[in-house]
């Protein structure tokens, strides 16, 4: 995998003064009132890793699918540093994972919730929708 934090800023195009492992690895700082950190990753194998740190709350959901959305390669979501979900987050995971995304290094906790919030998805709707 890339090496650290290298930007702090999202740009979309390469600034002169910018490499490719630059733009390979990023951070997505959204202001203020974000309760978690997004640095991008891109591993040798082409798989753009997200590693979010601190806590992901409904208020967050929205930058991490627009963030996602802007990838056109397979996303692989990190949660070592996660400390805490709210229920949106959870569900917006669980989202991810049925349609692909690879959510690595889950605290216990958060695997559970998960695994429990699938379950009552696809047994009280049958259908999964996009997240």
């Amino acid at each position: 995998m890339g090496e650290g934090l290298l930007s702090l800023r999202r740009v979309d195009a390469l600034t002169p003064s910018e490499s490719i492992n630059e733009r390979n690895n990023r951070s997505f700082v959204h202001g203020l009132n974000m309760s978690c950190r997004i640095d991008r990753v891109v591993g040798g194998d082409d798989i753009v890793v997200l590693c979010i740190s601190g806590r992901i709350t409904k208020q967050d959901v929205d930058i991490l699918r627009n963030v996602i959305e802007d990838e056109a390669s397979a996303i692989a979501i990190d949660l070592e540093n996660v400390d805490l979900v709210d229920r949106e987050a959870v569900k917006f995971l669980v989202q991810r994972e049925l349609n692909g995304t690879v959510l690595r290094n889950c605290s216990p906790y958060i695997r559970e919730w998960v695994t429990r919030e699938r379950t009552e998805i696809m047994e009280t709707s049958g259908d999964i929708e996009d997240a």
